[in-house]
């Protein structure tokens, strides 16, 4: 399930792209872009889904999650 600790997690690896682009020294412009662009989808896919979390608003164990409330 996708909810705010993947985003969390989603986090973590746009961070590390980040630092991996700012502080390593890749001379490939290729690969610098391809860096950047992987850290702009990790913060894109961080955000929708922490924005898109699932709570369990009720008391139902069998909540469904596919479907919005």
């Amino acid at each position: 399930m996708k909810d705010k600790n993947t985003a969390f997690f989603y986090i973590g690896i746009m961070f590390s792209l980040f630092l991996t682009l700012v502080f390593a020294p890749i001379t490939s412009l290729f690969i610098q872009i391809l860096l950047f662009l992987a850290t702009l989808l990790m913060a894109y896919n961080a955000y929708y889904m922490y924005k898109r979390a699932a709570y369990i608003k009720s008391d139902s164990p069998f909540e469904d999650f596919f479907t919005s409330k």
